[in-house]
């Protein structure tokens, strides 16, 4: 007697291809089950460590700002240049730290022309809220260049360079500089003593007057006469954009005029000038809360 085959449905084929022999699951089923933990697992892994690169990534940042503040502060120019330099290859966000640490660093060394143009970019890049300490800073150097003119008899270049420096002032915006705080007060003071220097640079014996201590046209100075230096104490740098342009002891321009000190003299008072000024940027480099603006960060 013939037997009976039933055809086989599609489901059953299924369930045949789905199963070994005595109902086991495939192989490849179970591998694929397998997978899919480690896959989560990996996933988590990658995004740990890519929080913790962008954890130390973060510190690194922090850590260079900081050492180039520090370094700055104590004095060691060259390093506080060099840790600025790597913030800014470094750092995509705050574009402005980096220039700024570094033209501040050179302002400290006195390498005004190297200074400039470093804060100038600072200054595009910076927001208004940290307008004015930049400002300051690129004022301060603009003050110490006319200063240099002016001691080369470079009375053009001088009048440039004082111009360029009040300008900077007088556009910094009110959101960093409001009325009757501190900030507001030191610009009108950087502002008042970059006046006072030019016209005096310009009116040698007229623009100081009884109240700065002409000394009567000797060019000696009279009692009221400031010391190099005390025009411009809470200036950037310390020693005062006023310093070598003080009026005191240098008053009404010596050399001129009859009664007009000698060259000897002049070499004297330069001598005393620079003295004071670099006594007083050391004593600045190891105090952070004096010397240049305080960074706005």
């Amino acid at each position: 007697m013939d037997t009976v085959t039933k055809p086989r449905t599609p489901a059953a084929d299924e369930r045949a291809a789905g199963t070994g022999q005595g109902g086991a699951e495939n192989p490849d089923r179970s591998v694929r089950r397998r997978r899919r933990p480690r896959r989560r697992v990996i996933l988590s892994l990658v995004a740990a460590g890519l929080l913790l690169l962008l954890a130390a990534y973060c510190v690194l940042l922090s850590v260079l700002l900081t050492s180039a503040q520090k370094a700055s502060a104590a004095g060691d120019q060259q390093e506080a240049i060099a840790a600025a330099r790597w913030f800014e290859r470094l750092s995509p966000f705050e574009r402005h730290k980096g220039p700024f640490n570094v033209g501040t660093a050179e302002a400290f060394d006195r390498n005004y022309d190297r200074a400039r143009p470093e804060l100038e970019r600072a200054l595009e890049l910076t927001p208004v809220a940290d307008e004015c300490a930049v400002r300051m800073n690129l004022a301060y150097v603009h003050e110490k260049e006319a200063e240099a003119f002016r001691d080369a008899d470079d009375t053009e270049q001088a009048n440039t360079s004082f111009d360029a420096a009040r300008t900077v002032l007088s556009e910094a915006p009110e959101e960093c500089r409001p009325q009757g705080g501190g900030q507001d007060q030191a610009m009108d003071e950087a502002e008042e003593r970059v006046d006072s220097s030019q016209e005096e640079m310009n009116n040698p014996g007229q623009g100081s007057g009884g109240e700065e201590g002409s000394g009567e046209g000797s060019g000696e100075g009279g009692e009221t006469g400031t010391e190099p230096g005390d025009n411009g104490g809470e200036e950037p740098g310390g020693d005062g954009p006023g310093g070598e342009s003080g009026t005191g002891e240098s008053g009404g321009s010596p050399g001129e005029g009859p009664g007009g000190v000698g060259d000897e003299k002049r070499e004297e008072l330069r001598q005393r000038q620079q003295d004071s000024q670099q006594r007083q940027d050391e004593e600045n480099s190891r105090d952070s809360g004096a010397g240049y603006a305080e960074k706005p960060w």
